[in-house]
């Protein structure tokens, strides 16, 4: 796990590549702003693309929302297998970013 006082220092100094895993239709709904969706349930139709441009030692932050969202911990154990090794984990990621006010994206709702 990562706390998020040090995710939000990764995510200032634009070390980590941060991972929603949630499926699409939330992350397109909001997400942690800079953040890649790579849904659970699409994960391996969409492995290749979301990765293809990182190195196994870049700093990687999984996250979903909820304290009870296993989606982050699934990423993240499917990322280290793939051979990634600095992988962490933002529990109830998606609530906690939003309630500390930190950058998001957020869809325009007229």
């Amino acid at each position: 796990d990562i706390s998020l006082v040090e995710a939000k220092k990764l995510f200032l100094h634009e070390t980590a590549i941060i991972f929603d895993a949630r499926p699409n239709d939330d992350y397109e709904k909001g997400h942690i702003r800079g953040s890649r969706s790579l849904p659970w349930n699409e994960v391996d139709q969409r492995f290749m693309e979301a990765t293809e441009d990182i190195s196994n030692d870049t700093p990687i932050i999984t996250y979903c929302d909820g304290e009870t969202c296993e989606l982050s911990h699934h990423l993240a154990n499917f990322l280290l297998d793939m051979g990634f090794t600095n992988v962490r984990i933002l529990v109830n990621g998606w609530t906690k970013w939003q309630n500390a006010d930190l950058p998001i994206d957020k869809e325009d709702t007229y």
